[in-house]
């Protein structure tokens, strides 16, 4: 009608403003006009038809009518509680083939008052509501196959000149998707194609947390797509611009993936994660970074950048997407009494701002990410996914790119948070509460129109939605001629590329840290004719290396392309020709045969190569530990290997820090390793004999064995006791956070002033020479923080990182490093979690880690 004409403009002429709506839209109520009739199966289904499933006549019924669709049949199974198959459509077959009505008599699953159809026979029905159901576009032939706008027929769309502002094309755009292809377009992973307007599919979610997964395909000649250290390894290098290269090789790869067709290769990366590490229990500490919030948002900076940068300034590279936001760090615990998809994180104030949060708000206003993924748990009382919270948190900082879900969260806002009412609700709560852009699950596909229906959206709140999602890919150039797009000519030789090799070699090595090394054990010194027992679950497999989220990284599908540290130290002849192996016990298991055979063969060599640590089996995403231990049996092995009082060197391969009461100050040497990646095996083979001299940090604390008895898991705060990581933790770790050795010694000399007054926007410049005065070259990593000299409630950081720099020094030499610092860094949090100024007297830390550190004294007048 002209009156529903003039109300679907006015919708549209919302939509183009964007407020925040507050007011949703006039209920639908539809029912049954008429029933017509029983029909063998194929031919009783409506024509122009949507089809799905249903346990009832009064769902698929609504769900048709959400859909402007006024026909639809319902087909049954035998099995009593099976789903029933509903299909919607706009007419009835006139070739339907009716069928006696007792052949339609199974009972619906979700009313068994009613029938569904019968098996192999339809029930097919008149929809009539008491108003007009949602506008949709009239028939129109699909155009053809292409890239969004290459067509002739859509050279007059708007959305097509590419002389016209960005918004407003993306406005036109968003203004001819109906209602019936809403849904499905704003779900992950496959974003289907809409042929009426010349848009292909588009890939929602390619997993980059080291590399490009997804079940990647390898190209003809065996490229494969990079795999890097793990975050864990990477924030080892403390080294942000190798964090940027390495975003950088991602981009490139996604995008050459893409141009030539292979696998799922969206061009939207679903990384960095960036949640803080809270507790070494967490199944997926691997994956992100640090338990420092400075660092964990240069990390997602540095990789955005590297990720969405190239060298054409008007198009995204790739959409970079920040994980989890936020307060995440649980997956399965206590027996499946606590899952993320059920864990409320209960966050002060103060932990929230001072904590959980400032890492996204670092990458977001530094690094320009644009995406961002909600959690899974809720946060206070509310899943992220509708939490206007932290939606406004969001804009507040500036944030301009696109939300998704993960693991289904908008029906799991019904089904296991218990937080929605119903489906509808939930998928109202997603768009309207938490502006959920995207659905990584079935909600908005099956629900979306069904809360429209209801009144619980309107279609101006899908529209914003639809803005958001197509802003991005725009942003992308996928709507702009390819001619004069550099990115659009990636190809195979940008996939495992030497220059991303040559990265990736580095990366590996420059996440090895050195705990201890008693008496110079390491590096091993070259002796061909001396033995070498290689021994651990961990030792022969480059697999483990890879950590979780792990894609193809040989062609063939194995993991031989790259030797394992076992095969790498073997490879080194020219420092010891005779290296055996024995696995000594499996990662969580042993047997007396096979620790007596280790024990054996490490008693016959003149120097043994422990390699411990965990695997995927005992931390993964949605596996969280239950101890923070080494498992018995390879502790077991290792003391057994340790009595022999041979030269040892123990390498840790992991991702949750390990509590090694035992091994510290032992007689060994350890290298602490993480998940280094599949180049790795060699790294660590080049660190042992001294062909690489390890200059990494650790990126968390590594607490005793009693962390786990006096920390509750559960427990979201940080201060309370023992309190959680080096900024809180009252205890004395085994390892603190920042800490590592090296082959060489450094001296850090930092020319200090009596005492230095800044206001808020002024600075001092810290003045540092760092020189090397050992007999090797080496790198050492300048770590400056500082600490509050007062008391604030609710609590002061027993210091914060501020800044830090990675440098290369030669034997002998000595480099200048400076480091600028405002007033306005030294930033505390209060009771009500707002970043404050605090006047007073603080101090500035200059450190290596470990050794005395040099302090430069500050009076901060606020």
């Amino acid at each position: 009608s002209m009156a529903f004409r003039a109300l679907l403009l006015v919708v549209v002429a919302a939509a183009a403003a964007l407020p925040a709506y507050k007011v949703r839209g006039n209920a639908l109520h539809c029912a049954i006009e008429q029933n017509l009739g029983c029909f063998a199966d194929a031919t009783g289904r409506p024509t122009n038809s949507s089809n799905g499933y249903t346990t009832d006549l009064n769902t698929c019924l609504r769900r048709c009518a959400s859909l402007s669709y006024e026909y639809f049949s319902v087909t049954g199974h035998t099995t009593p509680q099976a789903l029933v198959y509903c299909n919607c459509g706009e007419g009835l077959d006139p070739k339907a083939h009716p069928a006696d009505q007792s052949k339609c008599n199974i009972p619906c699953p979700g009313n068994r008052t009613e029938n569904c159809g019968g098996n192999g026979y339809s029930s097919a029905f008149h929809i009539k509501c008491d108003g007009p159901l949602p506008p949709v576009p009239p028939p129109s032939p699909p155009l053809p196959d292409g890239p969004a706008c290459s067509q002739p027929e859509a050279q007059a769309w708007p959305f097509c000149n590419h002389a016209l502002p960005l918004d407003t094309r993306v406005r036109d755009l968003v203004s001819r998707i109906s209602l019936r292809e809403a849904g499905a377009l704003l779900t992950s992973r496959q974003s289907p194609a809409v042929p009426r307007l010349g848009l292909p599919s588009f890939y929602w979610g390619t997993n980059a947390i080291h590399g490009l997964t997804n079940n990647f395909k390898c190209t003809a000649s065996g490229r494969c797509p990079t795999s890097f250290p793990e975050a864990s390894a990477l924030a080892a290098t403390f080294n942000a611009s190798l964090v940027e290269a390495l975003g950088r090789i991602e981009g490139r790869e996604l995008r050459a993936f893409n141009n030539l067709g292979l696998s799922s290769a969206g061009l939207t990366l679903w990384g960095p994660t960036i949640n803080i590490v809270r507790d070494p229990r967490w199944g997926r500490n691997s994956e992100t970074p640090s338990e420092d919030p400075y660092w964990n948002g240069l990390y997602g900076a540095s990789l955005c950048r590297g990720a969405q940068q190239g060298e054409d300034p008007r198009y995204l590279l790739t959409a970079a997407t920040l994980k989890h936001f936020t307060g995440y760090s649980l997956e399965d615990y206590d027996n499946h009494h606590w899952m993320r998809q059920n864990f409320n994180a209960i966050i002060s104030p103060y932990d929230l701002n001072d904590t959980y949060t400032p890492a996204f708000k670092h990458a977001i206003q530094l690094g320009k990410c644009a995406g961002i993924m909600y959690a899974c748990n809720e946060v206070n009382g509310v899943p992220p996914a509708g939490n206007t919270f932290l939606y406004n948190l969001l804009q507040s900082w500036g944030f301009d790119g696109y939300r998704t879900t993960d693991g289904n969260q908008i029906l799991s806002m019904f089904t296991q948070h218990n937080y929605s009412s119903s489906a509808e609700d939930a998928v109202r709560a997603g768009v309207v509460d938490g502006i959920s852009d995207i659905d990584d699950g079935p909600g908005y596909a099956e629900y979306l129109s069904l809360a429209l229906l209801d009144g619980l959206v309107t279609m101006a709140d899908v529209q914003r939605l639809l803005y958001n999602t197509f802003m991005i890919r725009f942003r992308l150039g996928l709507f702009d001629p390819v001619e004069s797009q550099p990115y659009l000519k990636y190809g195979e030789n940008d996939i495992a590329s030497p220059d991303a090799q040559q990265a990736n070699n580095l990366a590996a090595r420059q996440c090895l840290v050195l705990l201890q090394n008693p008496k110079n054990i390491l590096p091993f010194q070259a002796k061909p004719a001396q033995s070498l027992a290689v021994i651990g679950p961990n030792a022969n497999s480059t697999k483990v290396l890879q950590g979780n989220y792990g894609g193809r990284f040989c062609a063939d599908g194995g993991e031989d392309c790259f030797p394992s540290i076992f095969q790498a130290l073997a490879q080194k002849k020219n420092y010891s020709s005779h290296v055996q192996y024995a696995p000594g016990c499996q990662i969580n298991s042993g047997t007396q045969a096979d620790l007596a055979a280790a024990v054996k063969l490490a008693a016959s060599a003149d120097r043994v190569v422990l390699v411990l640590g965990l695997d995927q089996s005992l931390e993964s995403e949605q596996h969280d530990r239950f101890n923070i231990t080494l498992p018995p049996a390879q502790e077991e092995l290792a003391r057994a290997v340790l009595a022999l009082n041979k030269p040892t060197a123990i390498v840790l391969v992991h991702g949750g820090a390990l509590a090694v009461d035992f091994l510290k100050n032992s007689p060994a040497a350890i290298l602490d390793a993480f998940y280094p990646g599949v180049v790795a095996g060699s790294a660590v083979a080049d660190a042992l004999f001294g062909d690489y001299n390890p200059g990494g940090k650790l990126p968390v604390t590594i607490y005793p064995s009693s962390f786990q008895q006096q920390s509750n898991f559960t427990h979201m705060s940080m201060t309370e006791a023992p309190g959680r990581t080096y900024r809180y933790y009252t205890g004395t770790p085994l390892w603190p956070f920042g800490y590592g050795l090296s082959y060489t010694t450094f001296d850090l000399s930092l020319a200090t002033q009596p005492s230095v007054t800044l206001q808020p926007s002024t600075s001092t410049t810290l003045h540092i020479t760092v020189h090397n005065t050992g007999d090797r070259d080496g790198d050492e990593v300048v770590q400056v923080y500082f600490r509050a000299l007062f008391a604030h409630a609710p609590a002061v950081p027993t210091r914060q990182l501020l800044q830090f720099r990675r440098v290369a020094v030669a034997r002998g030499a000595a480099v200048q490093v400076q480091f600028e610092v405002f007033g306005r860094d030294l930033s505390l949090v209060n009771e009500q979690g707002e970043r404050v100024l605090v006047a007073g007297n603080y101090d500035l830390i200059v450190s290596q880690g470990h050794g005395n550190d040099s302090l430069q004294p500050i009076v901060l007048q606020a």
